[in-house]
């Protein structure tokens, strides 16, 4: 037994020899491969040599296998250029507190301090198959710190430092003492499935989730063209930051459990500094809970208080810039306290009265997009600092810089049942539409606007039912632009208003109901355009003027219409470029429409008014006051429509239209009612500006087919249904006279039959 003890012994020392003996870097070729030292000893020499040997060679590699842990005891800056560092083990960040405190790296924004700088081009940081990485030994620093706000001289765990065309990826960052990954002063960077965990096991004091604050998964400071992907991260602050002078990034396919989730800011603390974020699109991020910390909010936006009052990183203000051209799309909320909401009173000094300079910052938040967020919202009173924001959407702006251009679209946050409230706080000079151009409602709790809604889809219905049997029943003849624009308007108003029913109201592809509004908008648009230029031919003599104003509607129609469409079906796809293009589009067009109608109708009450001139008798004066007032209100209707889409309210614009459109169909009755009064004896009127003077002869009897060159004769059957205004019309289709002398006929016009 003695003897074979001393064998075993003599084996293990044999081992232990052996395993000495192995060199601590070893090259071959580009791949410089570098083994821990071990017994707590820095490891840091070796990296840095084997960066210098292999990490500045094109295609070279520094390997640092699994299962080894490798102690970083000091600061270290690893200058990779075309080339690769594998991490397939721990980077392990010694315990030695007043060392980092006073030797880390500082980093210009708010005092703080980093450990380990990347610096280079055109080079891969791999933590391989099974994650490896960093472990921040995090738990010293939570209790260290206390839960204390950006205590100094917590230093980040990577430190992407002037960077451009890198990639990161696979990497694991347990514990990090800070924030765990900031992107700086960089570009052209991408960072792949990346895991963070910041989890506090020390339980002394209460609240432990506190006491992770500050580990941030990742921020980015002035730096462009970051991408940032598959990222899983549970912590106790952002998952992920844009800080100052962040633009062109994208992040998509984030899970994050605690914490106030994916954050713009903070901004505007420097007052000598402008912070701009532009073009940032966040997609595909699901948030809730975790067992140590609270879901604070879904995303959020932070500007400092306009005045410089106290230092960074606590204090501060006063900096300005602007957050543009932003798109959140496919959030997914779980239990959060504030699903989204704009800050523009931040302050980290809460003991002072921070809320007297609330409305003081200049910080401008504008053309951010909110697209698919959906999932439930806790309604938690919240005091940060001294405004309750405790709704699915705050967005309280300050007055001296008033949010502008912000859309929603498909907006579906729940809050509690025996919530109360309001779903949505906004400051008085928020520019928001409620449906960025895009069609659907704010939120899923907006009874009063629904309501509202539902009674514009109701009279649309009825008033199109009417309208389209009116058609049917007092024509004689179904043919003629005249009857035709009148029954296709009045047939598409139904489809349209379902249409925009299922894109508010529905959950199905938001491509069903765009494929019914933007045929029948069409047909609505134009249709009633063409029954006003239709029964211009009563009044007006001018053929170049009558062929101008149809070239001007099919023109409209074309140079409007398809390119509006286009943006349209493009904005659905979730495209920032096709959203804002539309959001444009859709207001010139609606515009553009409704000077066409005025054009149309103010022809018509400017030959009316000529018409009460010449023929001051009475019955004909009353009669064509009538006509005047009813044009008029034709023209209120359509500047209602403009005046409710600048307003903001464009869940409600898009249901007022086909009502509008609806109500001056039925005026169009009105007004051929009243030219049905005027034409009843015209046949034995001299005088030649009567209707039968004027190339056409009306009667209350019927249709006159008797094929007279006298009139190109224009009625229809007498009929007497009250309400359902009692008329018809049909109008020339030819001059054959004027001032009764005979003439050549020059031109063809409409067939109103």
């Amino acid at each position: 037994m003695v003897i074979l003890s001393i064998s075993g012994l003599a084996i293990f020392a044999g081992l232990s020899l052996a395993t000495s003996a192995v060199p601590s870097l070893q090259k071959n070729g580009t791949t410089c491969t570098v083994i821990p030292l071990g017994n707590g000893q820095d490891d840091v020499p070796n990296i840095l040599s084997a960066v210098y040997q292999c990490g500045q060679t094109s295609g070279g590699r520094i390997v640092l296998p699994a299962p080894y842990t490798y102690r970083i005891n000091q600061r270290m800056t690893t200058h990779l250029t075309d080339s690769r560092l594998e991490i397939g083990g721990t980077l392990l960040f010694s315990d030695n507190i007043d060392y980092w405190v006073n030797n880390s790296y500082r980093v210009d924004f708010q005092n703080q301090s980093s450990a380990w700088r990347i610096t280079g081009h055109d080079y891969v940081v791999d933590g391989g198959p099974h994650q490896g990485g960093v472990d921040g030994n995090g738990q010293l620093w939570y209790t260290w710190a206390k839960g204390g706000s950006n205590v100094f001289g917590r230093p980040m765990p990577v430190h992407v430092f002037q960077s451009t065309r890198a990639t990161l990826r696979n990497l694991a960052i347990r514990q990090p003492q800070f924030w765990a990954v900031l992107v700086d002063s960089s570009s052209h960077i991408n960072l792949d499935n990346f895991y963070v965990n910041a989890t506090n096991h020390d339980f002394s004091v209460s609240p432990e989730g506190e006491w992770v604050q500050n580990t941030d998964g990742i921020d980015t400071y002035r730096s462009d063209h970051i991408t940032i992907t598959n990222w899983i991260y549970q912590g106790g602050d952002d998952a992920v930051a844009f800080k100052g002078n962040s633009t062109n990034i994208h992040v998509e396919n984030v899970t994050v459990y605690g914490g106030p989730g994916i954050a713009f800011g903070s901004l505007g603390q420097y007052p000598d500094r402008t912070d701009i974020v532009e073009n940032v699109t966040v997609r595909n991020v699901q948030v809730q809970p975790s067992f140590q910390r609270a879901m604070n909010s879904g995303v959020y936006f932070k500007s400092w208080i306009g005045v410089n009052y106290g230092v960074p990183p606590n204090g501060g203000g006063g900096g300005h810039g602007y957050v543009r051209n932003v798109t959140v799309e496919n959030l997914r909320l779980k239990d959060v306290q504030l699903p989204v909401y704009i800050d523009t009173c931040l302050s980290y000094l809460f003991s002072e009265n921070i809320t007297q300079y609330c409305d003081t910052s200049t910080y401008e938040f504008n053309d951010l997009h909110f697209k698919n967020i959906s999932g439930n919202g806790l309604a938690t009173v919240t005091d940060y600092p001294g405004k309750n924001i405790s709704f699915a959407v705050s967005l309280l702006c300050s007055e001296k810089a008033p949010c502008t251009d912000l859309t929603f679209r498909d907006i579906n946050i729940k809050l509690p049942a025996n919530y109360t409230g309001e779903d949505v706080l906004m400051s008085q000079d928020v520019g928001i539409d409620a449906d960025g151009g895009d069609f659907s409602s704010l939120t899923s709790k907006d009874p009063i606007q629904k309501y509202v809604i539902s009674a514009f889809a109701a009279i649309t219905f009825y008033n199109s039912i009417e309208l389209v049997v009116l058609c049917f029943t007092t024509f004689n003849r179904y043919h003629g632009c005249y009857f035709w624009s009148l029954l296709v308007t009045s047939a598409s108003l139904i489809p349209h208003c379902v249409g925009y029913l299922l894109f508010i109201f529905s959950s199905i592809s938001p491509y069903v109901p765009v494929s019914l509004i933007v045929p029948t908008w069409i047909s609505i648009v134009t249709g009633h355009s063409l029954v006003l230029w239709s029964r211009l031919h009563l009044l007006v003599h001018s053929q170049k003027l009558l062929q101008g104003l149809l070239y001007m509607i099919i023109v409209d129609c074309i140079v409007l219409q398809i390119p509006t469409t286009v943006l349209l079906y493009g904005s659905l796809s979730g495209t920032p470029h096709f959203a804002r293009g539309y959001d444009i589009m859709e207001r010139i067009q609606l515009v553009i429409f409704c000077v066409q109608e005025f054009i149309l109708s103010g022809i018509y009450v400017w030959e009316t008014i000529k018409m009460l001139r010449l023929r001051p008798e009475r019955p004909r004066f009353i009669i064509l006051t009538q006509l005047l007032v009813i044009n008029v209100l034709i023209l209120i209707l359509d500047v209602a429509v403009v005046a409710i889409e600048y307003a903001g309210y464009y869940a409600l614009q898009v249901m007022f239209k086909p009502v509008a459109y609806s109500v001056k169909l039925k005026l169009e009755y009105a007004i051929l009612g009243r030219l049905v009064q005027i034409a009843q004896g015209a046949s034995s009127d001299p005088d030649p500006l009567s209707p039968g003077s004027r190339g056409f002869n009306i009667t209350a009897s019927g249709f006159d087919d008797s094929g007279s060159n006298n009139g190109g004769v224009t009625v229809v059957r007498q009929v007497n249904s009250g309400p359902l205004l009692d008329v018809l019309i049909k109008s020339l289709t030819r001059w054959d006279q004027f001032e009764n002398t005979p003439r050549k006929s020059t031109s063809r016009f409409v067939d109103w039959n």
